[in-house]
C-alpha cells in the first residue's frame, strides 16, 4: 500500500476517533440536563398538585364563609337581644362575634 494513503486512513481514523469522544461528551451533557429537566418536571408536578389542593381548601373556606354569613344574615338580629334574659348569650357572643370577624377578614382578602 501506498505509504501516503495508510497515512490518511491513519488521519480519517484519528479524527473519527476525536468526533466519537466529542460525541460522547455531547450525549453525556445531554443525559445530564435531561435528568435534570425529569426532576424539575416532577418537582412543577407535586408543586401543581400541591396548588391543587389549597385551591380546594380555599374553595371549602369560602363556602363556609359564605354559609356563616348566610347564617348570620338569616338569624336574629343579637345587638338588640335582651341580655338579661338569656344567660347563654354571654356564651354565644364571643363566638358569633369571632365567626363574624373571621367572615370579615377572610372577604378582606
Amino acid at each position: 500500500m501506498d505509504p501516503k494513503l495508510i497515512m490518511y486512513v491513519n488521519r480519517v481514523t484519528e479524527a473519527i476517533a476525536k468526533v466519537n469522544i466529542e460525541m460522547g461528551k455531547i450525549r453525556s451533557k445531554v443525559d445530564e440536563q435531561s435528568n435534570e429537566l425529569a426532576k424539575k418536571d416532577d418537582e412543577i408536578a407535586e408543586l401543581r398538585s400541591q396548588l391543587e389542593d389549597q385551591n380546594g381548601e380555599i374553595e371549602k373556606l369560602k363556602e363556609d364563609a359564605a354559609k356563616l354569613r348566610r347564617s348570620l344574615k338569616s338569624s336574629t338580629d343579637y345587638k338588640y337581644f335582651d341580655t338579661s334574659s338569656s344567660t347563654s348569650w354571654d356564651f354565644a357572643s364571643p363566638r358569633l362575634r369571632e365567626l363574624s370577624m373571621a367572615s370579615i377578614i377572610f372577604m378582606e382578602n
